[in-house]
């Protein structure tokens, strides 16, 4: 039935969905996703093609399409297609209805001193999409803590903590932001009352 499925898609968003059921059967069920997959990338990648031809954005096809590079363990080719969904999302061409997508390519653009800063207007938008500002500090504080004196960095942990009430981040923003030849007496007088109203909730 899938085979039949497959072969009489046509539409790519159907074919996208039929591919990636082709390649989960042969993967979880049959388990022998290694004989097909040669079949499958080439399929995946005629899908690709008819999908950058298409005037409307198909984000239902991409995220299929990606799933199945998953399935084949093609990462660049994962990496190409969450490219191209991001900057649609940016375009607003389709609504951000998950965020995780953004905040995957923000994490990649962050481990590049190039892009960077790229990648902190990504994981901003990944927030505004439903990301909780503790996703954002596990992604961004490592990153901080090898280069303490990043501000922008600081800025975007301190707003996205005041954002959602996040007192242990604004503390540790606060804290980070001391630590910069930029800090103000009246940021120092802020940190010290809140780390005097939070030892006073403990």
């Amino acid at each position: 039935a899938l085979e039949e499925r497959l072969s009489r898609a046509t539409v790519p968003t159907a074919a996208a969905h039929a591919l990636f059921d082709f390649a989960r059967l042969h993967s979880e069920t049959l388990g022998d996703l290694s004989q097909v997959s040669p079949r499958i990338a080439e399929r995946a990648q005629q899908i690709h093609k008819q999908l950058e031809k298409t005037a409307v954005n198909d984000d239902a096809a991409w995220s299929a399409l990606s799933r199945e590079y998953d399935l084949l363990g093609d990462e660049s080719a994962q990496a190409r297609i969450l490219e191209l969904r991001v900057q649609a999302w940016l375009d607003g061409a389709v609504p951000i209805d998950d965020p995780k997508p953004v905040l995957r390519m923000g994490t990649l653009k962050l481990k590049s001193a190039a892009k960077r800063s790229e990648g902190l207007k990504l994981l901003e938008r990944a927030h505004e999409a439903g990301a909780t500002s503790q996703q954002l500090e596990d992604i961004i504080g490592p990153a901080l803590d090898a280069d303490p004196s990043w501000l922008e960095a600081i800025d975007l942990l301190e707003k996205i903590a005041r954002v959602d009430g996040n007192s242990q981040l604004l503390s540790r923003s606060l804290l980070s932001r001391l630590n910069t030849p930029d800090a103000t007496l009246s940021q120092y007088l802020e940190t010290v009352d809140l780390l005097r109203s939070t030892e006073d909730a403990g």
